[in-house]
């Protein structure tokens, strides 16, 4: 399985490449089984997967704030669709001196072999990651001053509502 995962990947960045018919805005290193992405994301559209097979999430640093956010998901958040839903979002916020807004962002590395992601800003990193055998996201923060970190859950899905004839869609149309 080790040894095709590379393939997988790379096969996969290809593809992506090719829809899209523009430059890809990170690099891929199959000796290391890393992904680079030298800039933070404008929003989800710029998010890295990680997860442990049942919990996930689309993880990115948006780049006027600074803030890490993680797009939640289980395997179990189906709705009525057959679709699995992302129930909510989680907003870890650095203050307004982060060291992950733009201009001071570094870099931004998936690391495939482990599973994690890791961030580099002025001086401070985050270490990124689902527990490989607990339902649990792992959060590391380590930087040269101390900073006050704001957790937010931001869930999006807390009343019933009519959904247009596009969300009922199988998204093909």
């Amino acid at each position: 399985m080790r040894h095709i995962l590379p393939f997988v990947i790379a096969s996969l960045i290809i593809v992506t490449t090719n829809i899209f018919a523009a430059e890809p805005d990170f690099l891929w290193n199959a000796d290391t089984l890393t992904l680079t992405f030298p800039t933070p994301s404008e929003d989800s559209s710029g998010s890295v997967p990680i997860g442990n097979g049942e919990n996930a999430a689309n993880v990115w640093i948006e780049k006027t704030t600074g803030d890490l956010l993680l797009l939640l998901a289980r395997t179990d958040s189906w709705d009525g669709f057959g679709r699995i839903l992302k129930p909510g979002r989680l907003r870890i916020s650095f203050g307004s001196a982060s060291p992950f807004k733009e201009g001071v962002f570094q870099i931004q590395m998936l690391d495939l072999a482990n599973g994690l992601l890791q961030v580099r800003g002025q001086n401070a990193e985050v270490l990124v990651y689902v527990d490989a055998y607990r339902p649990v996201y792992v959060i590391k923060y380590s930087g040269e001053q101390s900073i006050s970190l704001q957790a937010r859950l931001e869930v999006w899905r807390t009343e019933k509502r009519d959904l247009s004839d596009e969300e009922m869609g199988n998204g093909n149309q």
